[in-house]
């Protein structure tokens, strides 16, 4: 080869290699600012791919055979992209529920691994949770006691760990018993009148807790009218008078 023909060809070389550059340039210009700008590209590189997930998980729809590293930036920028990777690792799926939750409605046979760090990121997610376990099911209540109403056949435990949450979910409880009702009222007077027959004790803690409770209470104590009295006066008015009279009396003596 003669030095001119050296000289061109090495040239052209030189070309393509620059002209391969501003390609690469461009194309990660692009997906950095709208992932799914990697659809109309042929044969992105890595570092495109990579660009184009980290801004937009469902980029991932775009490039073929992606590997874990893809996978794991798809689920990360959003959960739910991992309805379009195959048969997603335990990692790529725990990424996926952290992120978002609900994402966990597109991971076939979810581990009980998956589905805790899913209730953790979203307690609601027990909903779509088939046959959740205990730890599961506590976790979810202790997040947000209205989860409780998905439920099935909750424990005492359970129970209790609700309604430390938010007090208002013993009206979801069957047959709640005397420590979940105490708990209740000790946090929310109000929730009074969801318990059936509530004890001369209930009726002193709810009225501790909120005084204007007594309007729950059918035929209070003394000792409760006293108690929601000193709480606030203006429960006089929910108080009958010849109850008012007795604690008079009983002052004065």
């Amino acid at each position: 080869m003669d030095s001119n023909s050296f000289v061109k060809e090495f040239a052209l070389l030189v070309l393509k290699h620059l002209d391969a550059d501003v390609d690469e340039k461009q194309d990660l210009e692009s997906v950095r600012k709208n992932g799914y700008a990697i659809r109309g590209m042929e044969n992105p590189s890595f570092e495109v791919c990579l660009e184009a997930v980290k801004q937009n998980g469902y980029a991932i729809r775009a490039i073929k055979d992606p590997n874990i590293e893809l996978c794991l930036e798809a689920v990360r920028q959003n959960g739910f992209s991992i309805e379009y990777i195959n048969n997603p690792s335990i990692e790529v799926c725990l990424e996926a529920v952290r992120q978002n939750g609900f994402s966990l409605r597109y991971i076939k046979n979810p581990t009980i691994k998956v589905c805790l760090e899913a209730v953790k990121q979203d307690p609601d997610v027990i909903q779509f949770v088939k046959d959740p376990s205990p730890e599961i099911c506590l976790e979810a209540v202790k997040r947000d006691g209205d989860t409780l109403q998905f439920i099935d056949e909750p424990t005492i435990e359970m129970c209790l760990e609700a309604v430390k949450q938010n007090p208002d979910v013993i009206q979801f409880v069957k047959d709640p018993s005397p420590e979940i009702c105490l708990e209740a009222v000790k946090r929310d007077g109000d929730t009074l009148q969801f318990i059936d027959e509530p004890t001369n004790e209930m009726c002193l803690e709810a009225v501790k807790q909120n005084a204007f409770s007594i309007y729950h209470i059918d035929n209070p104590s003394p000792e409760v009218c006293l108690e929601a009295l000193r709480k606030n006066g203006n429960v006089i008015h929910f108080i009958d008078i010849s109850i008012v009279k007795h604690i008079i009396v009983s002052v004065l003596e």
